[in-house]
């Protein structure tokens, strides 16, 4: 019998990378949307001075905040800005990273990351650390779709 946990080496990156890149074959607009989502938080955790660890968990979560996206009504609920409604991706995006262990950490930021602020009250249940992840990726989310509506690509810029 091989021991595959032995045998495999892989990364935490590499994990949200694969995952990220899949994300390109439901849709190809959400890969360079996340790729934008990221870039934009990066900036902001920056900026705001977060140490390099939380900032890390910040970027990967952007590159993923999406992941519970795998049908074409998922994408229209994303394209409908005016929807406040709980969306299914962000709670099908949390069920598939809660219980693994190595990305565990990003699952609430995945569930919350459309979660408007309204002063912490919809934040009941999770840590403060956490609630900032989420609102920068929201914050991040809104930044990317906004700036997409213009028709100028985000990372070009200076």
């Amino acid at each position: 019998m091989i021991n595959i946990t032995n045998d495999i080496n892989v990364t935490y990156e590499e994990i949200i990378y694969a995952f990220s890149s899949t994300l390109n074959m439901v849709d190809k607009n959400i890969y360079h949307h996340h790729s934008q989502v990221a870039y934009i938080a990066y900036h902001i955790a920056k900026e705001m001075k977060i140490p390099p660890a939380e900032i890390k968990d910040i970027v990967m979560t952007g590159l993923i905040h999406d992941i519970g996206v795998n049908t074409q009504e998922d994408i229209n609920e994303l394209k409908e800005e005016a929807n406040k409604k709980v969306k299914k991706h962000t709670i099908r995006g949390y069920v598939l990273l809660e219980k693994n262990c190595l990305l565990c950490n990003l699952a609430d930021a995945i569930r919350y990351h459309h979660t408007f602020w309204d002063y912490g009250k919809n934040f009941v249940d999770i840590d403060e650390k956490t609630s900032l992840m989420t609102q920068i990726i929201f914050l991040a989310d809104r930044i990317a779709i906004y700036s997409s509506k213009r028709r100028k690509n985000i990372l070009l810029e200076r």
